[in-house]
């Protein structure tokens, strides 16, 4: 208002907003100033435009900030705790720390310390004792800290044949896994981890530190594995061998620690706390320094031909090619009174998880049948044990357990199969090379036709080679029907017509076949049973099925019984003979 009375403007009113109305005014002079205040006023009103924007972003760069740092938190959390449905594991900078679930609360009477042991291996199961003592793996439980405890758990003494007989303490927790949540589909399978390593040229092995004893378990934990030495109490500080969900925390932790590395999970892979090193990818060291920023401890890397491989010995041979073979040497103890239980043991540690293991398959599994369902403590028979110790004997003669180590992959096999009324067989070729067979005991009651035992040999062969990847492969049989009903199949050259009640198992075999053949591509060729490979997995020494002449009396109403099972009667006879010959009289009787 003063700016348009120094103009020489005359005011008729104005508001409380200085709002005015000029009834005259010079206008040359009025209209620059009016200007002059409008860009003044978008001046400032730009101002507080460009101050509420830098408000604005500099509350966004916050918000922005505080995600990054959540998201900052949240990935250090998943980098170092693990959720199971089973247990839960968390990495607080040195050492792992894991809980697992119960199925509910343990409730356990046991009063047993210590089993009994043999006195030359209790020097060394008590030097063990002290150092896990003195390196805080059990420790002096005390009550008025953790509460009364609730479960004891009984120590033995293990010896471990394939580690120069080392001794170590074991602790009992068959009682307390009856509690312990372990679910095991997804497990991994040795068999299946020995395909994938086998497959790999350059590499190395990796073994944790005493892996078990590195996982630390929480405190909540501790009652419920305490121990009694001496007449003190300790209790469990870390993860010990005999729980049943043990081997699943340590390979998800291993897993999980690999995985962090894009590189490293590359290079990796693990079965439960064995490492295998693709060198072509990444270096043991480097794996093993990863492995350490994450508290997990390495022996010092070993090649192929220099260690064991999920329990096989790998070497070279004289040719300087790799080959394996049984880990352990098999020990023969004087079998005078051996029980289901050891017999059982003994022949689990013939066969094993190994890829080639010959005819010992099937003739081991016939000596369990042999045993019967007799008590686990009970004594076998005479001629169980006999059969024993000839197949002992075979086997320090000439073990078939061994083979080549490496697996050419080109995507090509052969597949020999056979079938006998004892059991099936089937060995598996690469490059012209045995690389894994197996062999399956007959049911003692199995009925069936001989011919749909080999399509079941030629299915189960083709399910191990697929494991394998292979796309092309070639199937061997010593059956000629079995031959012929699959070239008809595969190439569609005539309808297959099979009579009898065993039509439809037949049929229904020889679809599968025909459909596993839309990816696999089969050839079928029939050779004679001397060069089958897989006629030796097959069978069982000949001398094991002689039958042995029975001695008795028998009555003469007995043998007259017999004699009338199959005697039609004279009437009955006449009349069969006369429908083929009317000549035929009652005088020819």
């Amino acid at each position: 208002m003063n700016a348009i009375k120094k103009l020489g403007g005359v005011i008729i009113y104005g508001n409380k907003n200085c709002n005015v109305r000029m009834l005259a005014c010079d206008k040359a002079n009025v209209v620059p100033l009016l200007r002059r205040e409008k860009n003044e006023n978008e001046i400032n009103e730009l101002k507080i435009d460009v101050i509420n924007t830098t408000r604005k972003s500099e509350n966004e760069v916050q918000k922005i900030k505080c995600d990054v740092k959540n998201t900052t938190r949240n990935e250090e959390n998943e980098r170092n705790e693990i959720k199971h449905q089973d247990f839960a594991a968390k990495f607080d900078g040195k050492k792992w720390t894991a809980s697992w679930n119960w199925n509910k609360e343990p409730v356990i009477d046991n009063t047993i310390c210590e089993y009994k042991m043999n006195q030359e291996h209790e020097r060394s199961y008590r030097k063990e004792i002290r150092e896990w003592i003195y390196s805080g793996i059990l420790e002096p439980y005390n009550e008025l800290i953790m509460g009364p405890p609730k479960v004891l758990i009984p120590l033995m003494c293990v010896v471990q044949e394939n580690k120069d007989k080392k001794v170590r303490p074991v602790g009992d927790f068959r009682a307390l896994n009856e509690f312990v949540n372990c679910h095991t589909a997804n497990a991994d399978v040795c068999q299946e981890k020995m395909r994938c390593w086998r497959k790999i040229k350059n590499a190395k092995i990796l073994d944790l530190k005493k892996a078990y004893l590195q996982i630390h378990i929480n405190k909540k934990l501790w009652p419920y594995q305490t121990v009694i030495i001496n007449g003190q109490r300790y209790c469990f500080t870390r993860m010990c061998f005999g729980i049943n969900v043990a081997p699943t925390i340590m390979t998800t932790i291993l897993r999980h620690v690999l995985n962090l590395n894009p590189t490293v999970k590359k290079a990796c892979d693990n079965y439960i706390d064995d490492i295998f090193v693709d060198k072509s990818v990444e270096t043991a060291k480097n794996v093993a320094k990863h492995l350490l920023k994450f508290g997990l401890q390495c022996k010092p890397p070993q090649d192929l031909e220099q260690g064991r491989v999920l329990g096989l010995r790998v070497e070279r041979n004289k040719n300087g090619e790799l080959i394996w073979k049984r880990d352990n040497v098999v020990q023969f103890e004087s079998l005078n009174a051996v029980t289901r239980s050891q017999l059982f043991s003994q022949l689990g540690k013939l066969i094993g998880h190994y890829p080639v293991a010959g005819s010992l398959r099937l003739q081991a599994s016939y000596i369990k049948r042999l045993a019967g369902n007799i008590p686990w403590c009970d004594f076998i028979s005479e001629d169980c044990k006999k059969k024993l110790k000839e197949l002992l004997y075979r086997v320090e003669k000439e073990d078939p357990v061994g083979g080549k180590w490496l697996v050419p992959v080109n995507g090509k096999a052969e597949l020999y199969c056979d079938a006998s009324s004892i059991g099936l067989g089937v060995v598996l070729l690469i490059g012209g090379v045995v690389i894994e067979d197996a062999a399956w005991l007959q049911p003692a009651s199995d009925t069936r036709h001989i011919n749909i035992s080999e399509l079941d040999s030629i299915l189960r062969g083709i399910n191990l080679a697929s494991k394998w990847g292979i796309k092309e492969l070639t199937v061997y049989s010593d059956s000629k029907s079995t031959v012929g009903w699959l070239n008809a199949v595969l190439k569609e050259e005539y309808r297959v017509k099979t009579r009898g009640i065993s039509q439809l198992l037949v049929q229904r075999r020889l679809n599968t076949i025909k459909e596993v053949a839309k990816d696999i591509q089969i050839a079928v060729q029939w050779i004679p049973s001397e060069i089958n490979l897989a006629d030796r997995l097959s069978r069982i020494p000949q001398k094991w099925c002689r039958t042995v002449c029975a001695a008795g009396l028998l009555e003469q109403k007995d043998i007259w019984k017999i004699h009338s099972i199959g005697h039609f009667g004279v009437a009955r006879t006449l009349q069969l003979c006369l429908r083929n010959n009317q000549n035929v009289s009652q005088m020819c009787f």
